[in-house]
């Protein structure tokens, strides 16, 4: 894109996109990406291109170093999805995020936009149980990336899900391995969080084509 976003994307936090003020912003150390792609199954991306952010809150650090020591639950099963903007207007989450006026006790009063390019993290459900450690070839290896089989594999074995949400989830994830050919990827699970969202009725935005 040609001009400028609104707001800097580096206000907001790659990992849950929420407002994240000057002296709550981390850079990501090698610990934090490894946590990152531990829990969720793939890499920090995006960070040569200036349509993303380059920074993360303090408390998803937080939480995710909490994680991987097993202290508590991530608060949601997929994190913020980043996918380069078409347009300023309609399809840019930093420039359709009011923040006019907000300080730190108004923070969470942002709304913000679940848009194409930018969709936001998605909460465990029955349907998407919570992401457990999954065993990969090399976690060190920014490419290596564990097989959407082994993932719903796991997490029918940990009995992170009934037999009936096991069968429907195993269904989900078996389609999604056809068509990206058996590997996680940003636009996979882009794809497969919209999926959630048609199926329930409650979902407050819609896909933008």
């Amino acid at each position: 894109m040609s001009r400028k976003c609104i707001n800097d994307p580096n206000c907001f936090c790659y990992v849950c996109g929420e407002l994240t003020f000057k002296k709550q912003r981390r850079n990501f150390t090698n610990l934090v990406m490894e946590c990152y792609h531990q829990c969720f199954g793939f890499s920090v991306a995006h960070q040569d291109k200036s349509w993303a952010p380059h920074v993360c809150c303090i408390a998803c650090v937080k939480n995710l170093t909490d994680w991987k020591k097993g202290a508590r639950p991530m608060p949601f099963a997929v994190p913020m999805i980043w996918i380069e903007q078409r347009d300023h207007v309609s399809d840019c989450y930093f420039c359709l995020t009011d923040v006019k006026g907000i300080n730190y006790k108004k923070k969470n009063t942002v709304i913000y936009p679940n848009l194409s390019s930018a969709i936001r993290p998605v909460s465990h459900c029955k349907k998407l149980p919570e992401l457990i450690l999954v065993a990969t070839t090399s976690v060190e290896n920014d490419n290596s990336q564990p097989s959407t089989s082994s993932v719903s594999d796991a997490k029918i074995k940990e009995g992170a899900v009934s037999d009936e949400h096991g069968e429907r989830f195993h269904q989900d994830i078996s389609d999604m391995e056809k068509r990206y050919q058996g590997k996680w990827s940003p636009n996979m699970l882009a794809d497969y969080c919209w999926t959630i969202k048609r199926d329930q009725p409650e979902a407050k935005y819609s896909r933008k084509s």
